[in-house]
């Protein structure tokens, strides 16, 4: 089963809740929740989330993308990523291009992963779009990135 996308993404979730496994450690439990409810939300398998009304199912590998952002993202903040302010995460983000040299494509990626995040859950403290997201760079694919996953 692990071999499928499917079930990949079943052992990927498994090793979030239980926060162990390929480095997870440490992820809040606010955040490894939050990430929870919201892969749950939008895979048309599970059934005991609802997605938002007006949207639709997502890919495996969409979620599947989603779930490795967050969790990356989670693991490089100071504070919880579900309480983070916006200046955490764009420094976090800033970071990962300026310092980590991955190109702002790839970094608009997590960003916009960060944003679901924030919209899905509806976030008093913060709205999606204070979250700032790098415009294409027009560089494709940076082969680092592909080694990298």
């Amino acid at each position: 089963m692990a071999n499928t996308k499917r079930g990949r993404l079943q052992n990927e979730q498994r090793r979030l809740k239980r926060n162990h496994g390929r480095g997870y450690g440490p992820i809040p439990e606010i955040d490894r929740n939050g990430i929870t409810e919201l892969i749950e939300a939008y895979d048309e398998e599970n059934l005991s989330a609802s997605k938002p009304s007006g949207e639709s199912y997502r890919t495996v590998a969409t979620l599947s993308a989603w779930l490795e952002r967050l969790i990356t993202t989670s693991k490089r903040m100071d504070s919880p990523l579900m309480e983070a302010s916006s200046d955490e995460i764009n420094q976090v983000m800033m970071n990962m291009h300026k310092k980590d040299g991955l190109s702002k494509t790839t970094v608009s990626n997590y960003q916009y992963a960060v944003r679901r995040l924030i919209r899905f859950h509806d976030l008093e403290h913060i709205e999606p779009e204070e979250v700032s997201a790098y415009e294409p760079d027009g560089e494709g694919i940076d082969p680092s990135d592909i080694l990298n996953r």
